[in-house]
């Protein structure tokens, strides 16, 4: 017999997709200010602020960084068209990323014992 948790189900049901962006500003030839997209996450989340979160964590993990605005200096955020979603795909998620940030734990202490 299989139980479903139908509350945890409809949760992760619930959750919507968001575009965060980052931007670096930076001067053009003439000296212009010109804002350079450093990178673009997507990340599905139950709210803006959460999103936010995660998308900051993974861009600073790709960047090999401790915080993301050491690469950016701010980013845009947008809620897509929700879409309904299978409800790994948020699990997957969180997996990848909590796998991303014990590997770069473990970069760090590496780092650390050979300085």
């Amino acid at each position: 017999m299989v139980v479903v948790n139908w509350s945890a189900v409809e949760a992760t049901m619930m959750k919507q997709t968001y575009r965060v962006s980052f931007f670096k500003t930076l001067t053009d030839s003439t000296g212009h200010p010109v804002d350079a997209c450093q990178g673009v996450i997507e990340v599905c989340a139950p709210t803006k602020d959460r999103a936010i979160r995660l998308a900051e964590n993974a861009f600073a993990n790709s960047k090999d960084v401790l915080r993301w605005s050491l690469r950016a200096d701010y980013e845009t955020v947008e809620r897509l068209a929700y879409r309904p979603r299978d409800p790994m795909c948020c699990a997957e998620q969180a997996d990848s990323q909590i796998l991303a940030m014990v590997d770069t734990r473990r970069r760090r202490r590496t780092d650390a014992c050979h300085s």
